[in-house]
């Protein structure tokens, strides 16, 4: 019986010690699938790269990112002078993200290590609108989610995303 109690605690301390790391990062790809502007639908989606940093079983930071080229019909949910500033670009990208904790991991973390002379925030109320109003918005459950559109003056290519405690990741622009 003595012997069956100590095997006990010992898988029960193996088992314990396994779990040692408890921030880990998960990456995937999420779809914002169809719209509407001007009475015109589509069928056509929006793909999102997806990363989120978690601690323990808590969601610490989330970003979506997609690419969004002047063909896309969701390229119709920016107003005209949004469309007009952002044709100045080389490339476009939608990022969606939130933050749980910014003194552990904040928007400005994140913003600091990819926003550059190279890749800068531009408002864009319209399609932020659009995009919040669209019903896979609220499937994802995104309404603590910050949205921002990022112009490109170049090439960005991959950016290494690195966060205290963590692995780093790479953003593929």
């Amino acid at each position: 019986m003595k012997i069956k109690f100590l095997n006990l605690i010992l898988i029960a301390l193996l088992f314990s010690c396994g779990n040692m790391t408890k921030n880990f990062v998960k990456k995937g790809d999420a779809y914002i699938k169809g719209g509407t502007a001007g009475g015109e639908p589509w069928r056509d989606s929006l793909k999102f790269q997806r990363i989120s940093w978690y601690s323990d079983l808590n969601l610490m930071y989330d970003v979506f990112l997609a690419k969004i080229d002047q063909d896309s019909k969701f390229w119709k949910w920016f107003s005209e002078s949004e469309s007009r500033r952002l044709k100045k670009c080389h490339a476009v990208y939608i990022m969606i993200d939130f933050s749980l904790d910014s003194d552990r991991i904040s928007h400005s973390m994140f913003y600091n290590q990819i926003l550059s002379d190279d890749l800068t925030d531009i408002v864009t109320n319209d399609f932020d609108s659009a995009l919040t109003n669209h019903p896979d918005y609220n499937k994802f459950f995104l309404a603590l989610y910050k949205t921002k559109t990022l112009c490109a003056s170049r090439d960005i290519g991959d950016l290494e995303i690195s966060f205290p405690n963590y692995r780093t990741r790479i953003l593929h622009f």
